[in-house]
């Protein structure tokens, strides 16, 4: 027969085992080096210095286009570069063509609006004038001395119309 000890120890043993082997899988010589970085971050890190190299190269082309950094270009980079500043100039100016062309028809149905407008006031003003001459010609001073002279000169000093006592002066 086993000691209760023994029989301890030995159910024991397995568990210790285990909390050992465990230990050693967790111990540093066991896992990946944390120095090293992982397969995404190397990844990222070189997708971001591609991005900056094309952004670099982008911004030298630019200064290019700009009249900067041309000392080291040769006949054919340069005869490219004007190509392309060419080209660009072209398509501003189809551009501003295009946008100058709106604003002059524009101007133009404007001008056409306020044409139409002024004859319209013109022809206003002349059928207002017209009417005033109208009421002129009919109270004219000889229709008032007329009406006048037909009616009771005694009433016509005592009407407050003041164009009719006018025309009796």
């Amino acid at each position: 027969m086993m000691s209760s000890s023994l029989r301890a120890f030995m159910i024991v043993k397995p568990g210790i085992q285990g909390i050992l082997e465990r230990h050693n899988s967790v111990h540093p010589e066991n896992l990946p080096n944390l120095n090293e970085p992982s397969v995404e971050l190397q990844l990222e890190s070189n997708i971001q210095a591609k991005l900056n190299e094309e952004v670099e190269k982008k911004r030298h082309e630019l200064r290019q286009m700009k009249g900067e950094e041309l000392q080291g270009l040769g006949l054919e980079e340069l005869k490219k570069l004007e190509k392309s500043l060419q080209g660009g100039l072209s398509r501003v100016a189809e551009i501003m063509d295009g946008r100058n062309t709106e604003l002059i028809n524009e101007i133009g149905r404007k001008v056409d609006l306020l044409i139409e407008e002024n004859q319209i006031l013109s022809q206003l003003e002349a059928e207002e004038l017209t009417e005033q001459m109208h009421n002129i010609q009919g109270n004219s001073p000889e229709s008032i001395v007329n009406n006048s002279s037909s009616s009771n000169p005694s009433q016509d000093y005592d009407s407050s119309d003041t164009s009719l006592k006018l025309g009796l002066v």
